[in-house]
């Protein structure tokens, strides 16, 4: 139950998140301090529009601005990668306008990176308070064109690969998902199988019990065993025989498989699953089977220690009178009998396992979770998603991106930079350092500069003269002042109030 709390806190708040980039590479633990710094020049990086709209001062309770800078807790995190959300770098919260980070126990390059991606998030926020694209102030282009442009973007032809190469991903991905599921479900049912086994090397071990069962427990215990070895013999063949099949799968299923190929590996493995789904209740008439043999030698043990008790009376009874014990010796004897005379209970480590793994297993609850996934929601969510579009767009304006396209980059046009030279407060584009970064980078590029030497002289350059022209790219007014607070994690009811 508290699992089942914990998820749905967990998915409360991850639900409403903008989507965060994946991290690849952790870096060593900093300190507050230095994390701060690293927070600040990012943000410092961008025009003036950040000064006010991403709160500094964090002294005090009182939240200001529009954007409220906050860390994710570590247990937080821990918590989340238990449910399968690994590699958080960052998000957006519309909801509270929070834009969070992670504890400052771990870090990486990605993290800081992530704020440029995140910042597009905030100024295109629409819910609640809203974000900078719907002040008064601020000229831009209509949602409509918006939509048009990153469309045209990313239907352009160097998208094609990376299409390809997402939907591969994911098919394998789902492949894999599957592959390891079947896994462990074959190695349950296994191991359901090795617990009747077991119980019948228990009856084996305990021939001398049998004349304590009556003839008609007996032959529902033979039926019953037979029925059930009945019953599973064709199951374990068919399990050791896709178990097979299912490691040399394995061993060939990679993102550079055709999509055919991991699309018809797939539907096996969903032909497979079906199969399995027949065999999930099997396990039960084995813990029945085991109960019932288990009580019944419980209650023969309990019959032969009574026997045992009422002959070894007899026996003294019957001593003769120069043989009879002494009281110390009686004593002894009725210590020995009550020790039998003890009616242990039955206690099965095997049953109390075999529940706790149909509490956490739940083999076609795990399997469907594979199976509802559609195979282009990651696509569409990135490439059909105009603000996830623009998100990037902005990323790599900032990151001075040159590479191939990406999920999470994609290389800018003059055409690009001149839409986003469009978004204006009081008629001052609010992207000017990044747009003339890139034109300039552009050009370096041309004259032979790597993109890794443009990127390492113009991210946070402040000034530069290029071409007989000099630029002046000041940094924006923002220092935190106090410690970035930590991220306050409310349930679902307590959102509602």
């Amino acid at each position: 139950m508290a699992r089942k709390v914990l998820a749905a806190l967990i998915g409360n708040v991850l639900g409403i998140f903008s989507a965060a980039q994946p991290a690849t590479q952790l870096t060593q633990p900093t300190t507050q301090l230095v994390w701060k710094q690293q927070v600040e020049r990012e943000i410092r990086k961008h025009d003036s529009w950040v000064e006010g709209y991403i709160e500094n001062d964090y002294t005090n309770k009182i939240e200001e601005g529009h954007v409220h800078l906050t860390n994710l807790p570590r247990k937080t995190i821990d918590l989340m990668a238990k449910f399968g959300v690994l590699g958080f770098t960052g998000a957006f919260n519309p909801e509270n306008d929070h834009l969070l980070l992670p504890d400052i126990s771990e870090k990486s390059d990605e993290v800081l990176d992530s704020i440029d991606h995140e910042l597009w998030h905030s100024i295109f926020d629409s819910k609640g308070k809203r974000g900078l694209y719907y002040d008064e102030g601020f000229s831009r282009p209509i949602l409509e064109e918006i939509v048009a442009f990153t469309k045209r973007k990313v239907e352009s032809p160097e998208f094609e690969k990376l299409r390809d190469l997402m939907k591969r991903a994911e098919e394998s991905e789902r492949v894999m998902g599957f592959a390891s599921n079947i896994s462990v479900l074959i190695k349950e049912y296994t191991e359901q199988y090795q617990l009747f086994k077991k119980t019948n090397e228990y009856i084996s071990e305990n021939e001398e019990l049998k004349p304590y069962i009556s003839k008609e427990s007996q032959r529902k215990i033979d039926f019953t065993r037979e029925n059930v070895d009945k019953q599973w013999k064709p199951a374990i063949d068919y399990l050791l025989d896709t178990n097979r099949k299912l490691q040399d799968l394995k061993g060939r299923i990679n993102e550079e498989m055709p999509l055919a190929n991991l699309v018809e590996t797939r539907k096996f493995f969903t032909d497979i699953y079906k199969n399995l789904e027949t065999y999930e209740k099997l396990g039960e008439p084995i813990m029945q089977y085991r109960k019932t043999i288990l009580a019944e030698y419980h209650s023969a043990e309990r019959k032969e220690r009574e026997e045992m008790i009422k002959k070894l009376q007899e026996d003294l009874d019957k001593l003769p009178e120069g043989e009879k014990l002494s009281d110390e010796e009686k004593e002894q004897i009725q210590e020995i009998i009550k020790s039998l005379d003890i009616d242990l209970p039955v206690f099965d480590a095997e049953e109390i396992n075999f529940s706790l793994q149909r509490m956490t297993g739940g083999l076609s609850r795990t399997m469907r979770n594979v199976t509802t996934f559609s195979n282009t929601y990651k696509i569409d969510e990135i490439l059909g998603n105009e603000d996830e579009v623009m998100a990037r767009i902005v990323d790599s304006l900032y990151s001075l991106y040159f590479g191939e396209v990406t999920q999470n980059k994609f290389p800018l046009s003059r055409a690009d930079l001149n839409f986003l030279d469009r978004f204006r407060m009081n008629d001052v584009p609010i992207f000017r350092k990044g747009v003339e970064k890139y034109l300039v980078g552009i050009e370096l590029m041309k004259q032979g500069m790597s993109a890794k030497e443009i990127r390492g002289k113009l991210e946070y350059a402040t000034s530069f003269t290029f071409d007989g022209r000099e630029y002046s790219w000041p940094e924006a007014n923002f220092r935190i002042q106090g410690t970035i607070p930590e991220e306050k994690i409310k349930s679902e009811e307590a959102q509602k109030n």
